[in-house]
């Protein structure tokens, strides 16, 4: 029976750890939020307005077993979003990309590790990934819209806005990768990684994924916490043994 919406809801999730937050996010979207129909994608989701908290970004264990993307993938989005190794494919292709992140955000890092230098105490140390002449033209914009980078207690501090989020899809990925930058930008700066903080105001998952209900109730709630979890030394391991080469750590 769907849960039709009466009023967009909003909610706050936080986790030790990405994995910690993420399976507390699935469940309280699942559970809490409420079913929107999706014209354009003529599919139903259930939604909320979702703050994800995690207090210890570079915690591990770092990756849920309920990752849509294998090991491999996830290392290539990372590159992706550091790295910028999809970058050459931008208006190339049968898809015709219009973006990457890191395109977008490129030219704005160096004013603001420059900045925080600077000035440690600034507010203004703010990325905007949203390109409105190109967004506004295309029929799948960017997601992530605007990043900002605090330094409170030598610590540096990660907020985010995403318009819309596919949480069973993306957000993992997508929350990985950002949390990887954090890191890059901490260790420029030579301070530590303080919480990373991701605001999606449409958090939401697709009713048309096969056994949403069954994976979550089956693999985060039934079975023993530590199980739920892959440390990101066992990705590299794997990775380093299926490549038979040194994984960069980064």
């Amino acid at each position: 029976m769907r849960k039709l919406m009466k009023t967009m809801n909003l909610g706050t999730v936080t986790g030790l750890t990405l994995p910690d937050a993420y399976h507390e996010a699935l469940k309280k979207v699942w559970y809490e939020g409420e079913d929107v129909y999706i014209e354009n994608y003529k599919a139903w989701t259930r939604e909320m307005s979702l703050m994800v908290e995690v207090v210890n970004p570079s915690a591990e264990p770092q990756i849920s077993l309920l990752l849509q993307s294998g090991p491999i993938d996830l290392r290539q989005y990372e590159r992706e979003m550091i790295e910028g190794i999809r970058d050459f494919i931008i208006g190339k292709g049968p898809t015709l990309w219009k973006y990457t992140y890191h395109d977008r955000f490129k030219d704005q890092l160096p004013f603001v590790l420059d900045l925080l230098r600077r000035d440690p105490s600034s507010r203004q140390a703010v990325i905007i990934t949203r390109h409105f002449d190109i967004d506004s033209e295309i029929d799948d914009p960017a997601c992530l819209n605007y990043i900002q980078y605090f330094i409170r207690n030598g610590k540096l501090y990660c907020e985010l806005l995403f318009r819309s989020n596919d949480l069973y899809g993306a957000f993992f990925s997508n929350a990985y990768a950002l949390i990887k930058l954090q890191e890059k930008v901490a260790a420029e700066l030579g301070v530590e990684v303080g919480p990373y903080r991701h605001l999606s105001t449409s958090m939401h998952v697709y009713d048309q994924k096969d056994n949403f209900e069954i994976e979550v109730d089956k693999i985060i709630l039934d079975m023993p916490e530590n199980t739920n979890q892959i440390k990101t030394e066992e990705i590299k391991l794997y990775l380093r043994q299926l490549f038979d080469c040194e994984v960069r750590n980064e």
